[in-house]
């Protein structure tokens, strides 16, 4: 078996010293932003259904006036009295 050359050792060290830390902080990185982007995400969902949420309880409070209002009238009481 032929021993390496120079310029070979040369090229894996470089590689095993430069590359693979660098690959593995690359994937550290990766999996941290990944994290960080889903809370952040599931944050944002949750202010967003906080928000529709209130919406919908303004709605009827709205609608449920309306309908206060308007079976107050005598015109709906006696039509309805019909």
């Amino acid at each position: 078996m032929k021993a390496l050359s120079i310029s070979r050792r040369l090229l894996l060290s470089y590689l095993l010293v430069a590359v693979l830390p660098l690959t593995g902080l690359a994937a550290f990185y990766l999996a941290s932003f990944e994290a960080s982007l889903h809370e952040s995400v599931l944050a944002n969902m949750v202010t967003i259904s906080d928000k529709k949420a209130d919406q919908i309880d303004r709605y009827m409070l709205e609608r449920r006036a309306d309908a206060r209002l308007l079976s107050q009238r005598n015109l709906i009481r006696h039509g309805l009295a019909q």
